[in-house]
């Protein structure tokens, strides 16, 4: 009982207060009208969209992360996020005069929380928690979810023989792309006339869980698109929580960009429930 709490907590972290690393904005932006019509031809159309990704090869970003709570907002914090695309995801929680207080390291095969201001952490190879080798959802997911990207659950990228996996409508001047993964979720994507994803719905087929990502404000840096704003909600039976994202600035392909992934010898080890019952009343 005890590990299947812990491991629905893991994906609840992982997707929320993960909820981040993509967007933001440089030099030289531009504000792109998201309502632009299109003409969608069913034929090339997920080639349009994979073809206007974010292309990278690191992502950093200093910004705001807001987590919400009953509907009601929250206190928001300043957060760094890092990636080096295919190897690691981190999220740095930091508040004025403590500096950082809790560190989130994302590997292929594993997730650590650090809390600095307890000296406790907590890490879970996903290989051994039975809650994350149920679904078809892993690393490479996440992190194309987090970059704005469309992805096939369970895969780390998309090839061409993919494409029959995802049923495609139109709905007004939006193109949805839908596919499916185990067990009973169903994936929906929603593409606008730019096209870029402007909002993702994650949801059991009986609909008791939901994951919903709407992106906006996207700007043009150079020749790459992406949103300024992301906000979200998770809906499970337990649990209905928000988060809200900014970004003021975002920095592609920064040279010798290094993530810090070390833990004071002096740490205690916990669990992953007993490290969040803190801050997220889990209990």
């Amino acid at each position: 009982m005890m590990k299947n709490i812990e491991s629905k907590l893991l994906l609840a972290i992982l997707l929320l207060i993960l909820t981040t690393s993509l967007i933001g904005c440089k030099s030289k932006k531009r504000t792109i009208d998201g309502s632009v019509t299109k003409e969608w031809e069913f034929n090339n159309a997920l080639n349009d969209v994979l073809q206007n990704e974010l292309q990278y090869t690191t992502l950093s970003a200093k910004g705001g992360f807001e987590l919400r709570a009953g509907g009601q907002s929250g206190k928001k914090v300043t957060a760094v996020y890092k990636i080096i695309k295919d190897s690691i995801m981190q999220i740095s929680i930091r508040v004025p005069l403590l500096g950082e207080v809790v560190c989130i390291n994302l590997t292929p095969d594993s997730a650590v929380i650090i809390d600095r201001l307890k000296g406790r952490y907590a890490s879970e190879m996903y290989s051994k928690s039975d809650f994350m080798k149920s679904i078809d959802f892993n690393y490479y997911n996440l992190q194309s979810l987090l970059t704005n990207k469309l992805f096939v659950p369970g895969k780390q990228t998309i090839q061409p023989a993919d494409y029959s996996r995802f049923k495609l409508s139109k709905v007004t001047d939006v193109l949805m792309l839908q596919t499916s993964g185990e067990p009973d979720i169903a994936y929906n994507f929603a593409v606008d006339g730019t096209e870029k994803i402007v909002s993702v719905l994650i949801a059991k087929k009986d609909l008791d869980s939901t994951l919903q990502f709407t992106y906006s404000d996207f700007i043009k840096d150079s020749e790459q698109v992406y949103p300024t704003v992301i906000e979200g909600a998770l809906s499970t039976e337990k649990y209905k929580l928000g988060f809200a994202v900014t970004y003021p600035s975002l920095e592609i392909d920064k040279k010798n960009m290094r993530v810090d992934t070390n833990i004071p010898r002096k740490y205690t080890k916990v669990s992953i429930q007993e490290l969040l019952e803190p801050y997220f009343n889990t209990k």
